[in-house]
């Protein structure tokens, strides 16, 4: 999930942020590179200004 904005003003500044959360484990076969084996991504939260 994400939400993100950006804005730019009358005298052409700018500013923006946003925020990213993953809140469930995910799990990945294809990065452990090891057959029968799952990297598991774990549950984050990130704020960007």
């Amino acid at each position: 999930m994400g939400l993100n904005t950006f804005r730019v003003l009358r005298g052409f500044n700018a500013f923006g942020g946003g925020i990213r959360a993953e809140p469930v484990l995910t799990y990945d076969p294809f990065e452990a590179r090891m057959p029968g084996r799952l990297y598991e991504f774990p549950t984050n939260v990130r704020y960007e200004a």
